[in-house]
């Protein structure tokens, strides 16, 4: 909960009103420095330090200081107040009524309250045999199986965080000739391709007020092969892409790896399988 640090003069009696007592100083993703009105409606600065909810916001994926920005610009609108940065753009003076600062602090301790629950999510592809793969639900034991990937990160609740693990290939994608005064050369156009695993995953409350969590897995495997084109000059190497997509949501009620997704592998006979386990953090 957002509480105040220090008392700040409107701006009404910034020059004639008397200063607040300073309050305690707390722990929070986000302080303020609070002031105190003579009458109803009036209009007073207050600095509020969001340093704390920035380095929230920095889940990799964004720049957290444009995040925080977007934000601010959406919530002045909604509680009608009005901003400027002071410091580092993490630190802010705000106008508005005692009703406006309210709002405003109310809306960030939401946000601080939905960004502070993070989980630990361990992701584990291996590959299996088609008749004895396992079915989407089942708790898996890691030892002695013929894994392809494994990551473990921290996850934001609701915030997608990727799993991969890729090599990239280049490979000359167009070759243009170029004309001299006798001779004759060529201008290649360099492409990548991408092998390997490329995953999602969203953690967040089980739908329903269920207990457990909810788990969504967005992504796909590849493989890619460069197949030779043959001799002379014309002649391009081009990869050749193998796909399987991963699509899959479920909810986990225990902490041990679960299957959440089982495609076909790249061989015949093969199955890849996705297991996640989540486990939330205090």
């Amino acid at each position: 909960m957002i509480m105040p640090i220090i008392a700040a003069t409107s701006l009404a009696a910034a020059t004639c009103g008397p200063f607040a007592p300073p309050m305690a100083l707390m722990t929070s993703a986000t302080t303020s420095l609070v002031g105190t009105e003579d009458e109803p409606g009036e209009v007073y600065s207050v600095v509020y330090d969001l340093r704390g909810l920035n380095a929230m916001l920095d889940t990799g994926a964004n720049e957290p200081e444009v995040v925080l920005n977007e934000l601010m610009d959406r919530l002045s609108m909604a509680v009608d107040m009005s901003y400027d940065t002071m410091l580092f753009d993490t630190i802010f003076i705000v106008d508005g009524t005692e009703e406006s600062h309210a709002a405003f602090r109310s809306y960030l301790d939401q946000i601080e309250a939905l960004y502070s629950r993070r989980f630990e999510v361990d992701v584990v592809c291996f590959i299996a045999g088609s008749e004895n793969a396992p079915g989407i639900g089942t708790q898996v034991t890691l030892s002695g199986l013929n894994i392809l990937f494994r990551a473990r990160q921290v996850a934001i609740s609701g915030q997608p965080t990727r799993f991969a693990s890729t090599t990239k290939f280049s490979f000359v994608q167009e070759s243009v000739p170029v004309v001299g005064a006798h001779t004759l050369g060529y201008d290649p156009t360099i492409g990548t391709a991408s092998d390997g695993v490329d995953l999602k995953v969203t953690v967040g409350p089980a739908p329903g007020g269920a207990s457990g969590h909810e788990v969504q897995v967005r992504g796909a495997v590849r493989e890619v092969r460069i197949e030779d084109g043959g001799t002379g000059q014309s002649k391009l190497d081009l990869p050749v892409t193998t796909e399987r997509m991963v699509n899959s949501s479920i909810v986990l009620s225990k902490q041990r790896a679960t299957v959440v997704a089982v495609v076909d592998g790249m061989a015949t006979g093969e199955t890849i399988v996705v297991s996640v386990a989540v486990r939330e953090l205090e």
